[in-house]
């Protein structure tokens, strides 16, 4: 999606939907994951971080806070398993609702 206020972002229309961002280089190591990110309702929604494919390795798991609408933020910090190298990273996003489950605006990992 995007606004004039945010610019673009991504808009997770239903359960079990994913992006894939090649090739991501972790040096010599992740162990903290940062994101903005927010959704409207008040089920349990998530996103998983996972390595080179959709069902790969799962490294960490954010449980994305209620924001009130896809202009609404939150920061996010998580410790993740610590990671090295250069992999292939996939976003899984989980909800129950029947369309829009979060909006995600920017992630990095950290030391």
């Amino acid at each position: 999606m995007n606004d004039n206020g945010t610019g673009n972002f991504v808009t997770a229309k239903y359960n079990d939907a994913f992006i894939k961002v090649k090739e991501v280089d972790f040096r010599k190591g992740a162990s903290k994951f940062m994101t903005r990110i927010g959704t409207k309702h008040n089920e349990n929604v998530s996103m998983e971080i996972r390595l080179d494919t959709k069902g790969g390795e799962l490294i960490g798991t954010v449980n994305v806070p209620i924001a009130g609408g896809n202009d609404k933020w939150a920061l996010q910090t998580i410790d993740v398993k610590k990671v090295s190298g250069i992999h292939d990273l996939y976003f899984v996003f989980k909800g129950e609702a029947e369309t829009d489950i979060l909006y995600f605006d920017y992630w990095k990992f950290l030391k």
